[in-house]
């Protein structure tokens, strides 16, 4: 799809003119709000300048590696999607709010509060303490599954296109990762076995990677074996 928009503002108005007149009390209109988010997230930047490579998911010791990526973006020899325009745009608050509209929620932060509740749990217990069953039903809701599945949600559809243009060296920051995790099912898939303009992954050339038996295990033990961050 070509890139329509370069910024988040630019987005969140052809969003809301995609939207607007639609009721999002109505089901069949929160349908066709799903359908304008999908549309324009697509159409939303995901360059990023940087020499390097950072794809990233889970911990790294006790540290939620999103944290440590968000202090990359401050880098200039760093491309991460944290950078671009289209990663930015879904963290964005009206982005947010109009994400949990198309599921009849004024706001996002109603859609969490009752989406908490329906599992058994409340908003104010960090997800970390939630039950492993709480938690699977959490992310297994129409809405979560709406924005953060690994291969369909939101985050994936911009995972994707990321990963395709990515080209030259990839670091992958990572212990264990989730198996259904945007990492896992779309970004290493599509850079190790679509991708042929990336050069090495955690320092390992790609005709090495691609040779063995698992390569996407196999690049997901070394991430854990290495001491990624201190490397880059």
């Amino acid at each position: 799809m070509t890139v329509l928009y370069n910024d988040v503002n630019s987005a969140i108005l052809a969003l809301k003119k995609e939207i607007s007149g639609l009721d999002w009390n109505s089901k069949a209109d929160q349908l066709k709000i799903r359908k304008a988010i999908h549309q324009v997230v697509q159409a939303t930047s995901v360059a990023a300048e940087g020499e390097t490579t950072v794809f990233y998911s889970g911990y790294i010791n006790i540290t939620g590696s999103f944290k440590i990526a968000a202090t990359m973006k401050e880098d200039s020899r760093i491309r991460i999607i944290d950078k671009t325009a289209a990663f930015q745009l879904l963290n964005d608050d009206d982005f947010k709010n109009i994400q949990a509209k198309a599921f009849g929620y004024e706001t996002y932060g109603e859609m969490e509060k009752a989406l908490a509740k329906e599992v058994g749990t409340s908003i104010k217990v960090p997800v970390a303490e939630w039950t492993d069953a709480q938690k699977t039903k959490y992310y297994s809701t129409p809405e979560k599954v709406f924005e953060g599945h690994g291969e369909k949600g939101l985050g994936a559809q911009i995972s994707k296109r990321f990963a395709a243009e990515t080209e030259g060296d990839v670091v992958i920051m990572t212990e264990l990762p989730n198996v259904d995790s945007v990492l896992v099912l779309t970004e290493l898939k599509e850079t190790i076995e679509k991708n042929d303009k990336i050069t090495r992954m955690n320092s390992v050339s790609m005709e090495t990677l691609r040779s063995v038996e698992n390569p996407v295990g196999s690049i997901i033990a070394l991430s854990a074996e290495l001491s990624i961050v201190g490397g880059l």
